[in-house]
């Protein structure tokens, strides 16, 4: 087995499309299981959150496999708005691994 490449850092503008579809294929499936249905939503937040850094990426091997939105609520509170891992992906630890790293960016 060949050592992965793993990365995760702050999401740019430009990822913010990639960033909006990670979270909403990991989201929809969840919501089926449990009779919801995901209206399409406004994602204005989305650029807020990208500009101000708060959004996260995690990459393995060049792939964004998942995503994190985070608040600081103050010096030692992290609050994590969103998170998600490509349902391909799930799983696998990248969820706790992004989570970790998270704690470490704060």
């Amino acid at each position: 087995m060949t050592a992965m490449e793993l990365k995760f850092r702050p999401a740019t503008a430009a990822e913010k499309n990639s960033v909006e579809q990670l979270i909403k294929s990991a989201q929809i499936p969840q919501a089926r299981q449990l009779g919801l249905e995901i209206m399409s939503a406004d994602t204005h937040w989305l650029n807020h959150a990208i500009e101000g850094g708060r959004v996260y990426a995690g990459f393995v091997d060049g792939e964004m496999v998942g995503a994190a939105v985070t608040t600081l609520r103050d010096e030692n509170n992290l609050f994590i708005d969103h998170m998600a891992v490509l349902p391909g992906k799930q799983g696998r630890g990248f969820g706790g691994w992004m989570l970790s790293l998270s704690l470490i960016h704060i």
